[in-house]
């Protein structure tokens, strides 16, 4: 059993750090995130994602060749909080400017299909017909699994410049704001769901099936 006025003071706690919460400003630029009162935090959270990155392989540094098109980026940020409101984590996300990549030179194909509604309702209809196990799954940062096919440079990071000049990011895998990220990462998963026998179906080609004398599997795979 609380103490008398015990449950005045938990809800008092947490409602201070919901207001913590509220009055913290996602920074809209690397100037304000470093300048700011959670500057230590973003920090952190930049380093991270840097260190996510790298681990990734997700670019090389090097010297662009004459001409070529180098993209800017930018740094996205977002306080994660908790069903109470409080605060969960500081996230940091590197983002490149798409919007200034060139149709034909920095990206062809756009088209990556998302499952459709019907084909949801259809799977869980055979799977309670058949008696079959239905599971779920998160790929988590999904599309920076994909693989250019072009030859696409960005610049480094704000913040993590090196001293050499003239050098910049050789993307080598998809990052969050290129045109063709989606794409990218429906053909890595074509590719590897191909190795184990599973295939688009023509009816949708977000619905992967395999069928073999073991049984069936069916794979329904959406992006939001």
């Amino acid at each position: 059993r609380k103490r008398p006025c015990e449950w005045w003071r938990n809800e008092r706690a947490v409602s201070q750090r919901v207001n913590i919460a509220i009055r913290m400003k996602e920074p809209a630029t690397y100037e304000e995130a470093v300048r700011g009162p959670q500057s230590r935090e973003w920090g952190k959270a930049m380093d991270a994602e840097i260190e996510a990155q790298l681990a990734n392989g997700t670019w090389e540094l090097g010297v662009p060749p004459k001409g070529a098109k180098v993209l800017p980026c930018r740094w996205v940020y977002k306080v994660k909080t908790n069903p109470d409101g409080s605060v969960d984590k500081f996230k940091a996300r590197l983002v490149v400017k798409g919007f200034t990549q060139r149709e034909g030179v920095d990206y062809g194909e756009l088209f990556a299909p998302t499952s459709r509604a019907s084909s949801f309702r259809a799977l869980l209809a055979v799977a309670a017909a058949r008696g079959l196990q239905v599971h779920q799954l998160d790929v988590a940062t999904a599309f920076l699994n994909g693989e250019l096919k072009e030859e696409i440079w960005m610049k480094e990071p704000p913040g993590y410049e090196s001293k050499t000049p003239g050098v910049a990011c050789r993307l080598l895998r998809s990052i969050y704001g290129l045109r063709q990220a989606s794409r990218c990462w429906y053909d890595k998963l074509c590719t590897k769901f191909a190795e184990i026998g599973l295939f688009p179906s023509k009816s949708d080609p977000a619905m992967f099936v395999k069928v073999d004398e073991k049984g069936v599997i069916l794979a329904l795979v959406h992006v939001d």
